[in-house]
């Protein structure tokens, strides 16, 4: 009897751990990214899967292929300032990035003297 529940839950246990797409913490919802760069798209899937980003700015979908230990890397061109825009990031479950604007990114720091160019 203890072996069936063993092996119940060793079951159970492997396929609750299926790999789901895993990003960067600063790829998030209502995110702001660079305009006229390019943008680079990194995490982890599953180990040789193919991952497919689509940008609401762009038709075109950019694939790739993890590698041996899950991790992908692409690159995509961003437009002129826009959106709100939306990425969608597939390698059967889609991962929704939403709200994504385009622009200008400044990081400022400093006193009472500080002051944009």
């Amino acid at each position: 009897m203890n072996k069936y529940l063993f092996l119940l839950f060793f079951l159970c246990v492997s396929v609750s751990m299926q790999a789901k797409i895993s990003l960067p913490a600063y790829f998030t919802d209502n995110m702001i990214v660079q305009q006229k760069s390019m943008l680079t798209i990194s995490g982890v899937s599953a180990a040789g899967k193919e991952v497919v980003v689509k940008v609401g700015w762009n038709s075109k979908d950019f694939r790739v292929t993890s590698g041996t230990d899950g991790k992908f890397e692409v690159q995509v061109p961003t437009p002129k300032a826009g959106g709100p825009y939306t990425i969608t990031i597939d390698d059967g479950e889609p991962l929704f990035l939403q709200n994504v604007l385009v622009g200008e990114v400044w990081l400022c720091s400093g006193q009472s003297n500080m002051e944009m160019p």
